[in-house]
């Protein structure tokens, strides 16, 4: 849920709606594919700046990969 809010808000100074932001984190996360208004099926996600793409994208890694393994990735390791 943290991830989820962080996004929403991450993505937030684009000007679209909330509802269009929650819309496009949780197509994101959940890969299903559809959103509401811009981000519909007959839209799509070009009207977004650059940080807000990275923002997406990393939560397209969170929804495939789960949180785990990228924690995992990142994480210091021991030898």
């Amino acid at each position: 849920m943290i991830i989820f809010v962080l996004s929403v808000l991450g993505i937030s100074h684009d000007g679209f709606t909330i509802e269009e932001n929650i819309s496009a984190v949780t197509t994101c996360i959940n890969n299903i594919g559809f959103g509401v208004g811009r981000f519909s099926p007959s839209g799509n996600f070009g009207g977004l700046d650059f940080v807000s793409k990275i923002v997406l994208c990393f939560d397209m890694l969170i929804g495939r990969l789960e949180i785990y393994p990228l924690i995992m990735l990142f994480a210091a390791r021991k030898n």
